[in-house]
């Protein structure tokens, strides 16, 4: 049986979940129309923007920490883990998220997003 072609820009685009992808730089390329509902930044808002903008200010110095360690290690201590944190919708409101981390990586193994 012939194995069905999976249109991915349609899945990310239709997945209720949001997906968020940022370079090794932590800055956002992907974002999805879920990411817009939970997080209330349109596409062109978030797209460039560093993962800053939706980290609450006192967890960044930690993520910012933790995420150059991942990109220039290609280690994560998450794995598949489901993480529970705190978050920012754009009007300020704190949010409790859960995701899990995903390491995007180039043919020579470091880490692009």
């Amino acid at each position: 049986m012939d194995r069905p072609t999976i249109d991915h820009a349609q899945l990310t685009q239709a997945i209720g979940d949001a997906i968020v992808v940022a370079d090794s730089h932590g800055t956002i390329v992907l974002w999805n129309p879920a990411a817009t509902r939970i997080f209330g930044f349109s596409e062109a808002e978030a797209i460039g923007q560093p993962l800053e903008l939706i980290t609450p200010e006192r967890h960044r110095h930690r993520h910012n920490e933790g995420y150059a360690r991942t990109v220039a290690t290609g280690v994560t201590r998450y794995g598949t883990r489901l993480l529970q944190v705190p978050a920012l919708h754009k009007d300020g409101h704190r949010l409790s998220i859960a995701f899990t981390v995903a390491l995007l990586t180039a043919a020579d193994g470091s880490v692009t997003g």
